[in-house]
């Protein structure tokens, strides 16, 4: 929740994720960079994303950064999330080891974002994930990546190359679909599910190499 300049608010408690001092008030968790002595607000956009995840978005850069541990919030409708107001803003994202997940529709719409860097701890991407962001060119997948949600990557249409990582099993239903300029996609040997329409309107796309043999459960 962004709060005005000057808003009075009382601290609850206070701790320390990845080095980063947190306090808790009324409205949420916001990092005490942002406060003054006095207690009032300075620009403060920061807030929960998780039981032990936390946000913070830093207007003069446009980078998002997510810190702490364990899972993302699954978000059930875009505006839901609560760094949405920054959509347009919003050119890098950066989670930062110790989180798991990346929710339902984290990061979907960003038509500003040209990178998200994600750390080996992410093990699952959720639905529609990394989604609609259509200037997104810098994206590296996490070494400890297992599933692949539904629509995770979909119509990210500056992607040309995206890498899958080992540890992939499994790949949701048009995961990597309407990425207009896609061009090769090389399957890991340990993916056992593959969804419908993974790839469908990919225009660009000439080549998709599977395991050789290829799981009986693999294609839908």
């Amino acid at each position: 929740e962004a709060l005005a300049i000057g808003t009075q608010v009382e601290i609850y408690e206070i701790t320390v994720v990845n080095e980063k001092q947190w306090a808790r008030i009324a409205q949420g968790w916001v990092l005490m960079e942002y406060l003054t002595l006095d207690g009032s607000t300075g620009e403060v956009a920061s807030g929960i994303c998780g039981d032990d995840l936390f946000w913070s978005f830093d207007s003069d850069t446009g980078v998002l950064t997510v810190s702490g541990t364990g899972p993302m919030t699954d978000y059930g409708e875009l505006n839901d999330v609560p760094w949405r107001e920054f959509a347009s803003a919003i050119t890098r994202i950066v989670v930062e080891p110790g989180a798991t997940t990346v929710g339902d529709r984290a990061f979907c719409g960003y038509d500003s974002l040209t990178a998200v860097s994600l750390p080996d701890s992410i093990t699952a991407i959720g639905y529609a994930g990394i989604s609609e962001c259509r200037n997104l060119t810098d994206l590296t997948l996490p070494e400890g990546l297992v599933s692949i949600g539904a629509m995770a990557f979909y119509a990210n249409d500056s992607l040309t190359a995206l890498a899958l990582p080992a540890s992939v099993r499994t790949i949701g239903a048009r995961a990597f679909s309407n990425c207009d300029k896609l061009q090769r996609m090389e399957i890991p040997e340990g993916v056992t599910e593959i969804g419908e329409h993974t790839f469908s309107w990919c225009e660009s796309l000439t080549e998709v190499i599977l395991p050789s043999p290829p799981s009986p459960t693999m294609l839908s």
